[in-house]
């Protein structure tokens, strides 16, 4: 079942176990890539250079999001976590920051909803 796709651009979609997708390169045909996350997949967004993937999971009741680089997915560059479920990624457009929404998306009036900032 896919959960989210990061744009049209892309074609980015994370399922359960893993992301996968195709996005355009600078070279012909469209670069492919396919790795796996801990716990559930929700979201996936690609940096505007095309150089760094972010996919959301929750795993044991706690949100991550796992950043790879697109020349190496099978490897994370890094994980980062949050008390509460991680969902909404969106990358700054200079690529140094990744923001996520936080709390459950199925709760309306969630109390502890809000926005996280990350450094990449």
């Amino acid at each position: 079942m896919t959960r989210a796709v990061c744009s049209r651009a892309c074609g980015a979609s994370s399922s359960r176990g893993g992301a996968s997708g195709t996005w355009p390169s600078r070279s012909p045909g469209r670069r492919r890539w396919r790795t796996s996350v801990d716990g559930r997949p929700w979201d996936v967004a690609l940096s505007l250079d095309g150089e760094l993937l972010a996919v959301s999971s929750t795993a044991a009741r706690r949100g991550l999001v796992t950043l790879f680089a697109l020349d190496r997915p099978e490897s994370p560059l890094a994980r980062m976590t949050d008390e509460r479920p991680l969902n909404g990624l969106a990358f700054s457009p200079d690529g140094r920051l990744l923001v996520a929404g936080a709390g459950d998306p199925s709760q309306l009036s969630d109390p502890t909803a809000g926005v996280v900032v990350f450094d990449v």
